[in-house]
């Protein structure tokens, strides 16, 4: 588990006039960082990987332009991903194996924590269902319902190559999420 006070990473901050300790991390990976938004969690369940927003002026609006940085917990490096350019407030951390979900136009992608990991593409809106349309706001915080642990994957959709996204049932969240392995019926 992260301990910030083990880690030259990080330095303490006391608010002045509650005293309120909080770990602020001082190391960078761009000129602006920030935490996730507080409905997701930034962090791995182990507490080994720890994922932020950066922003690097003049780009990196609330609503476009910022990417993903990782701090990795055991072996310390800051790591920054200039290719998961996200949308809003979409990232989200699979809390078993510290994957990011983000996304981007009609997409979500993923990719892993490790340097050597690529982004990959795990769902996308039809062209037929955009009508070649850009697209603003696929999601505006993915998130995944509960699943045991030993369950692989992170995110649950309601969408395939040949339809629109759905939400709801069975799960009823009411933030974007997808599976690549869900095939609409005919009641779709």
């Amino acid at each position: 588990m992260l301990d910030p006070r083990s880690s030259p990473l990080f330095e303490s901050w006391a608010h002045p006039e509650t005293g309120l300790e909080v770990w602020l991390l001082s190391a960078e990976s761009a000129p602006l960082q920030q935490s996730f938004y507080f409905v997701n969690d930034g962090m791995s369940r182990d507490g080994r990987y720890l994922w932020f927003y950066c922003a690097f002026p003049p780009s990196g609006s609330g609503s476009y332009g910022r990417t993903l940085a990782v701090l990795d917990n055991e072996a310390q490096p800051l790591r920054h991903f200039p290719e998961t350019q996200f949308q809003h407030a979409s990232p989200f951390v699979d809390p078993d194996s510290g994957e990011i979900y983000w996304t981007t136009g009609a997409s979500i992608w993923r990719r892993g924590p490790q340097p050597d990991a690529a982004a990959e593409c795990v769902n996308t809106l039809p062209a037929d269902v955009t009508r070649r349309r850009g697209v603003t706001r696929l999601a505006t915080h993915l998130s995944s319902p509960f699943r045991p642990p030993a369950q692989s994957g992170a995110i649950q959709s309601r969408g395939s190559g040949h339809g629109a996204l759905r939400g709801g049932e069975p799960h009823g969240f009411d933030h974007g999420s997808a599976d690549p392995d869900y095939q609409p019926s005919v009641d779709d």
